[in-house]
């Protein structure tokens, strides 16, 4: 009898361990059988993918947060494509003051 129960209990526990080891794909929703217990996606596929997703929802909320705080607005001298350094080739030296220039909107004299 007592053989009886102990078979029991682990045939239980063998089920509960089989459902711990199936989960839903966070991407594309299937079941798929769980290799670890943190798995989260059945395939490396899915798993590009997700991350794909998740990037380019950071991006977008980093653009958008951008565009509150003012986008192209003035943000002060030194923020555009000027470098500390002088540029070797005084033409494009030049080139960059009258784009800083224009960016900062002051009159070209």
């Amino acid at each position: 009898m007592q053989n009886k129960v102990n078979s029991r209990k682990s045939y239980i526990l063998s089920l509960k361990n089989k459902a711990r080891k199936i989960g839903i794909c966070e991407y594309c929703k299937k079941p798929f059988i769980k290799s670890h217990g943190n798995q989260k996606y059945c395939s490396n596929e899915c798993t590009y993918h997700k991350r794909l997703e998740q990037n380019s929802d950071a991006r977008m909320k980093s653009y958008h947060r951008h565009k509150k705080r003012g986008g192209d607005k003035f943000y002060g001298v030194g923020s555009g494509g000027l470098g500390p350094h002088m540029n070797d080739d005084p033409e494009i030296e030049y080139l960059k003051i009258q784009k800083e220039k224009q960016r900062l909107k002051l009159a070209a004299k």
